[in-house]
């Protein structure tokens, strides 16, 4: 939106306690770098940076936690957003006005109302007609790649949309949880896109939703 934005998002510690010591050193290493390369992107850990995580177990357990954390998680987008539209604007000083907020979602019927609220806000504000011109949105994002896919059957969304064909939607998560088919546990994803392969909605062959294209991950 113009001054804010809606974020889906749920907390997968299963997922970081699969990923092994040196995962968890690199990937926080690359969130906060010892060093930067002149462009200012994140320099390649050295291997004391990455012992001095790998080989304190105090260090790691906290860091591992603070990967799935939503606060940390906002921490990192919003000083991130501050600090470019700071620089953009030549200006210094807080950028947000306050703390983001949350609601939890404890159950399937809430999952699905938010995300439908987030992706139809944009209509909802007059910003766009359709979800298909809502730019910036989920939404928009699995209906630009369902078109490229050259198929909208569900059955053939359902396995594609799992696999590295997906240009525009491939950081969310799947729009469906196969029970016949998904394995326990976190199922991972190595792309560097997402942490899993998981769907955020029950697979029911016998409901067909109207918006199902239209929710965010």
């Amino acid at each position: 939106m113009s001054s804010h934005a809606h974020l889906v998002l749920r907390s997968r510690p299963d997922v970081v306690a699969a990923w092994s010591d040196d995962e968890v050193a690199r990937r926080w290493l690359r969130l906060f770098p010892k060093r930067r390369n002149h462009d200012g992107s994140p320099a390649e850990p050295t291997i004391p940076e990455l012992d001095m995580i790998r080989n304190c177990p105090e260090v790691l357990a906290e860091r591992r936690r603070r990967l799935s954390d939503v606060s940390w998680y906002m921490r990192c987008l919003a000083e991130n957003i501050a600090r470019r539209s700071n620089a953009e604007d030549e200006v210094r000083g807080h950028f947000f006005e306050g703390r983001f907020r949350a609601q939890l979602l404890l159950d399937e019927a809430s999952l699905l109302a938010c995300a439908a609220y987030v992706d139809l806000n944009p209509i909802r504000a007059a910003m766009a007609e359709t979800p298909e011109t809502s730019d910036f949105t989920g939404a928009k994002d699995r209906i630009d790649d369902c078109r490229q896919s050259g198929s909208r059957k569900r059955e053939s969304t359902h396995d594609w949309e799992r696999g590295r064909g997906r240009r525009h939607s491939g950081w969310m998560s799947p729009m469906e949880i196969d029970e016949q088919k998904d394995p326990v546990g976190p199922n991972l994803d190595d792309s560097g896109r997402r942490g899993s392969l998981k769907g955020f909605l029950r697979r029911r062959s016998e409901i067909t939703y109207p918006f199902d294209l239209f929710l965010c991950g």
